[in-house]
């Protein structure tokens, strides 16, 4: 609640829940009286305490007297945040879910996409800095995982760049996944 009330800006202390909750009450009614929609968004909440995401009920409960909703909240997560929700003392908040997603891992196609995505948006081809087997070990080795795809092209661009290789060749790519425990 604390968080929530710094991000929104609003000038409470801390210290006082009820305090935090009314500030935070008026400004999502103001905001739903200007026509704006708030949005919670918490990334990696598989990591919420099960305490905070019973708490995130009350958060719900808010709404206005003609029962609209004064915020929505969206959840993301690894699979386990799924596994949380299978606890008793969550049930509550489980029925409350009206609709939940799973992402599949990127196909291939989907993972040479991202990276070439990627490096467009720093003004570069995915041809000047790898070659194309050495793209092919970092899709095999991220499995279609976002996170691991930026995590090896990473890796190997800072590699390569201290053994001043330009494109990053199979045999770097075979080091930074070898030093990263990364099967290829």
């Amino acid at each position: 609640l604390a968080f929530i009330c710094q991000e929104c800006r609003l000038d409470c202390t801390p210290d006082n829940p009820a305090t935090m909750f009314l500030h935070l009450c008026q400004t999502l009614q103001e905001e739903h009286r200007n026509g704006s929609s708030v949005v919670l968004l918490i990334d990696e909440a598989h990591q919420l305490p099960v305490q905070t995401l019973e708490s995130l009920l009350h958060l719900l409960a808010l709404q206005t007297c003609l029962g609209e909703k004064l915020f929505q909240i969206v959840l993301a997560g690894l699979p386990t945040l799924r596994r949380q929700f299978s606890l008793p003392q969550l049930h509550p908040l489980r029925e409350r879910l009206t609709v939940h997603a799973t992402l599949l891992p990127l196909t291939s196609e989907e993972s040479l996409a991202y990276i070439c995505h990627r490096l467009t948006k720093v003004l570069v081809s995915e041809a000047e800095l790898f070659t194309p087997g050495a793209l092919k070990l970092i899709i095999h080795s991220a499995r279609g995982n976002p996170r691991a795809l930026n995590m090896l092209c990473s890796n190997m661009l800072i590699t390569g760049s201290l053994y001043r290789q330009k494109p990053i060749s199979v045999l770097v790519a075979r080091e930074v996944m070898a030093n990263f425990g990364t099967k290829n």
